[in-house]
């Protein structure tokens, strides 16, 4: 348990570093994007590509890969239908709908999920390997239905180019090409390999860095007093893992897979929101207002969840 506990407190110290760092002025509002753009486009791809090639594929690990895709895939759609429910029941504004449904259904699993899965499974374990796994399902569903649902009542319709475009990222592409590799037991060189571990090993320090700088720039004061913002953190960070996490058990997941579930489930909602809703004229300052509450609160919750979900770690 003291593992694990100082593990969580290494995490949010690293957040409250990038929150402070903003504060004072020695990371500059305007740095985000890059900082952004070397998570996704070479930290969080080096991390991927080096645990996907390292995964010794035993008969028993295509079991728990069919249970995260498919408890996922079915707790994308529910979460969806709960959403855009929930939204028609609180009157809320046609253009917002698709944010709290958005908010809703996807977590931060990339910038969150997988540095706390690497801090606390480690890179070469079969735990990161599924949580990646699920990250790639995630990235997929969040680049097409995901901005498809956050963009409903919007005038303008994407091309098939477009559609492509933004679920062919290079996460995505990268996962998709550690899987061929995997698949073909294809064996990458010793100099690559270091490479990539070396690439790989910012993912979680940076990710945490990243958050924190995001938590500096949000408006908090106006935030709390949207009751509406804490309706969805209940709902993202309590509620829906912890209903999972009853089924799972009801189902008799492996459990190990329900650790992954849970722990996805169990994330803030996705920073993505905040950037979609930019790109496309919806209410960016809505979507950040929920993800800085669901963050914040993420602090208390997920910790809680880590600690009831040690004995699943080794299963």
């Amino acid at each position: 348990m003291e593992w694990l506990i100082g593990k969580i407190i290494g995490i949010f110290f690293i957040i409250f570093i990038g929150y402070a760092t903003t504060k004072i002025g020695w990371i500059q509002p305007i740095a985000t994007k890059s900082l952004n753009k070397i998570l996704l486009n070479i930290a969080l791809p080096s991390l991927i590509l080096y645990t996907i090639t390292h995964q010794d594929m035993r008969e028993g690990i295509w079991l728990l890969i069919y249970w995260v895709l498919g408890a996922l895939t079915v707790v994308y759609a529910a979460s969806t239908l709960i959403g855009r429910l929930l939204t028609k029941l609180c009157r809320v504004e046609d253009n917002d709908c698709g944010i709290y449904t958005y908010s809703l259904t996807y977590t931060n699993n990339s910038f969150l999920g997988l540095p706390v899965a690497q801090i606390i499974f480690g890179t070469a374990s079969e735990g990161f390997f599924l949580m990646v796994i699920g990250s790639i399902l995630s990235m997929f569903l969040m680049f097409s239905i995901g901005i498809m649902t956050l963009t409903q009542n919007h005038g303008r319709k994407r091309t098939l180019k477009e559609t492509l475009n933004l679920m062919l990222n290079v996460p995505v592409c990268t996962a998709l090409l550690g899987v061929v590799l995997l698949l073909l037991n294809v064996q990458l060189p010793a100099v690559v390999n270091d490479i990539l571990s070396l690439l790989g090993s910012m993912v979680a320090p940076l990710s945490m860095l990243i958050i924190g700088v995001q938590l500096a720039r949000s408006h908090a004061r106006g935030v709390f007093r949207e009751i509406r913002y804490y309706g969805v953190a209940v709902l993202r960070l309590i509620a829906i893992p912890g209903i999972l996490y009853i089924l799972l058990t009801l189902l008799h997941a492996p459990p190990l897979a329900t650790a992954i579930l849970v722990l996805t489930a169990a994330m803030p909602s996705a920073v993505a929101v905040v950037v979609f809703a930019e790109e496309y004229g919806k209410n960016a300052e809505l979507a950040a207002g929920i993800v800085f509450i669901t963050t914040l609160f993420s602090i208390i919750t997920l910790p809680v969840a880590l600690t009831l979900m040690t004995p699943l770690f080794n299963g």
